[in-house]
């Protein structure tokens, strides 16, 4: 054992000795921080805009809160109007919008009863896997 701690030291002795093993080790090291800030932005496979035709509607409102509130790899943000998450679907600042009519409560039920048609309104740049993923999760 005394003898392969010996051999390593040398090893190690002679690598320390080199400035190129060094500035690998500096260059590796700032490659991590680097990569460590590049990371805390917002992130996410699918940038979704959340828009309401309707302010005052409370279902709306709780459901667009509660998709902001969990942690996931869909990328929420909230627009003010419908016609401004359209822009960003058409400027490619998102991958796709989904606007809530104005009095939700009274379209998802006639939607629950009539089992036909759709009242959110989704408007996508193109279809991928990953949006189609999103629309499960809506």
């Amino acid at each position: 054992m005394p003898k392969l701690l010996k051999w390593f030291w040398i090893l190690n002795k002679r690598l320390y000795k080199k400035a190129s093993f060094i500035a690998i080790l500096v260059l590796l090291f700032l490659a991590v921080c680097l990569f460590a800030i590049a990371s805390q932005g917002d992130s996410g496979f699918v940038h979704v805009v959340l828009a309401q035709t309707d302010k005052a509607d409370t279902l709306s409102s709780k459901i667009i809160n509660d998709l902001l509130a969990e942690d996931s790899l869909i990328l929420f943000t909230v627009e003010d109007t419908p016609e401004q998450a359209l822009e960003a679907v058409k400027m490619g600042q998102a991958d796709s919008a989904w606007i809530f009519p104005e009095d939700m409560a009274q379209q998802l039920s006639s939607f629950v009863s009539q089992k036909d048609g759709d009242f959110i309104r989704v408007v996508e740049r193109e279809q991928t896997v990953f949006s189609r993923l999103s629309r499960e999760k809506l």
